[in-house]
């Protein structure tokens, strides 16, 4: 009896080890190609700066915010569709006044007009 209930330990220590490797493999890769992708974008934001002409503060800035912005929409859009219209103007309204508010910090802290179009930023 006793070395049954040994068995049945080592399988649930098995059970529970398995989906930890499995879990920290997929991180492993997953943290992989969010590197990879991050340097990949900020070359082709480099590029796209320069072919328009604008400045590269401009186009991270743009591209940073089209990125944070598509969980709040995903979140407004499931709410919008349980007919849950509060959660939805709230979420909204939220995160543009927290936009807004970082926008504002950062505009007072650089000052220099113009800065923000030009080729150096």
């Amino acid at each position: 009896m006793h070395a049954t209930t040994e068995l049945s330990g080592l399988n649930r220590d098995r059970k529970a080890a398995f989906p930890m490797l499995v879990v920290a493999s997929e991180f492993l890769v997953l943290a992989a190609v969010v590197a990879l992708a991050g340097t990949y974008l900020a070359r082709a934001a480099d590029q796209i700066a320069e072919i328009t002409r604008f400045g590269r503060l401009l186009i991270g800035s743009v591209l940073l915010a089209a990125a944070t912005s598509l969980p709040e929409m995903t979140v407004d859009l499931s709410a919008v569709r349980q007919w849950m219209p509060d959660l939805a103007v709230g979420d909204l309204l939220g995160s543009s006044l927290m936009n807004l508010s970082i926008l504002a910090i950062l505009d007072l802290a650089h000052r220099s007009a113009g800065k923000m179009l030009s080729r150096e930023a």
